[in-house]
């Protein structure tokens, strides 16, 4: 979706880096930090021993908090956003770089692309490496951004690829051989367990899903009619609010979740609060701001 905000004024030599990030701002930012106020209330009224560590809340603030160890309980989802941000703060400057150095639109096109296929296989490098060197590398070594920026970086290509996958005549060919390899993969997977020791079993999982949405720019219809549903449009609207309070409503019902019987009313009540939660907060907070927005950055 980023790169489809960009594609074109990079095709065209003008990447509006200043006006992508202040988007980007209001788009995520005062959502973020509004939930990270409301869990440190929760953290304080359901877990008032658990002390508070302010060095490490500066990091979830400045959006460091997945290379700063170890994280705030009840905010250990939050080490993907970071590398997510980080990311998003990176990739603009690349495509800027990129549009200023080639004249025309298709040599921009090309040499992103094989900039990106490069940097899918640096990714991938990285990981190995951190691999085979134990130093470089622990439980918390996954969350990390240098760890884990391919799998984005895969999302971009296929963005910026996809007038060489769309190609009519084969179309329906290459959706149906996309969806077979994603299946293949995700059986993989499921027969072998995700595991994290595994370098390329983060490849595997970042190219099956990236299959699926290349099937779905290939015309796979399946897939096409799952964006037509208004219950998972719904829910892809309200996603990110879902996202940041999931975790954090997982703390006041954890007691009844570790009972021996664990209720399956209580289970159900989190799942119930915890989409409530998303969906009020982005009607309120996120959309605020995301009208203000438009105001300020149109």
């Amino acid at each position: 979706m980023i790169t489809g905000i960009l594609k074109e004024g990079f095709l065209q030599g003008a990447v509006g880096v200043k006006r992508f990030y202040a988007r980007r701002f209001f788009k995520i930012v005062p959502h973020y930090l509004f939930v990270i106020l409301c869990a440190m209330g929760i953290l304080g009224l359901f877990f008032p021993h658990v002390p508070i560590n302010y060095s490490r809340l500066i990091a979830y603030l400045t959006m460091t908090q997945n290379y700063i160890l170890p994280p705030i309980p009840i905010l250990e989802h939050l080490w993907s956003i970071a590398i997510e941000e980080h990311f998003y703060l990176i990739y603009p400057l690349v495509l800027l770089l990129v549009g200023a150095l080639c004249r025309t639109r298709a040599e921009r096109l090309r040499v992103i692309i094989f900039s990106l296929v490069f940097l899918l296989i640096l990714g991938n490098l990285i990981r190995i490496w951190c691999y085979k060197n134990p130093g470089w590398f622990d439980h918390f070594t996954i969350q990390k951004t240098h760890f884990r920026f391919d799998a984005l970086i895969f999302g971009c290509f296929l963005r910026f690829a996809q007038d060489w996958l769309v190609v009519q005549e084969r179309k329906k060919f290459y959706g149906h051989v996309l969806i077979i390899g994603a299946f293949f993969g995700f059986l993989y997977l499921f027969l072998n367990g995700f595991q994290e020791k595994e370098w390329f079993h983060f490849t595997i999982a970042y190219l099956s899903s990236g299959m699926i949405l290349a099937a779905a720019l290939c015309g796979f219809r399946p897939i096409l009619d799952l964006g037509n549903i208004g219950t998972l449009r719904w829910i892809g609207r309200n996603s990110y609010g879902i996202y940041l309070w999931h975790y954090i409503l997982i703390f006041p019902f954890l007691p009844g979740m570790r009972s021996a019987q664990q209720d399956w009313k209580i289970i159900v009540m989190y799942v119930v609060l915890s989409i409530c939660c998303g969906a009020l907060s982005t009607a309120t907070v996120e959309r605020y701001f995301l009208r203000l927005r438009e105001r300020s950055v149109p």
